[in-house]
């Protein structure tokens, strides 16, 4: 359903869930009690997107940044 300004964003919010998917699938195979703590910070990410108009891109932003310091404490 469009917006105010008459733009869909579900693509942009389908490939924030692809993307949330394929790091929880990446983590699984090395899922153990060392990587457990870093698992769990992965999980709750999502949490961090919210909001709406110019903050929800944003929040997109701190997502993605500490999507990719989580997965770096998983190597």
């Amino acid at each position: 359903m469009p917006g105010p300004s008459g733009v869909v964003r579900r693509p942009r919010r389908r490939s924030g869930c692809d993307e949330y998917r394929a790091a929880i699938e990446r983590l699984l195979p090395g899922l153990n009690s060392a990587t457990l703590d870093a698992a769990v910070e992965l999980a709750a990410l999502p949490d961090l997107v919210r909001g709406y108009e110019d903050i929800k891109p944003a929040n997109v932003a701190t997502y993605r940044e500490r999507l990719k310091e989580v997965e770096r404490k998983l190597v």
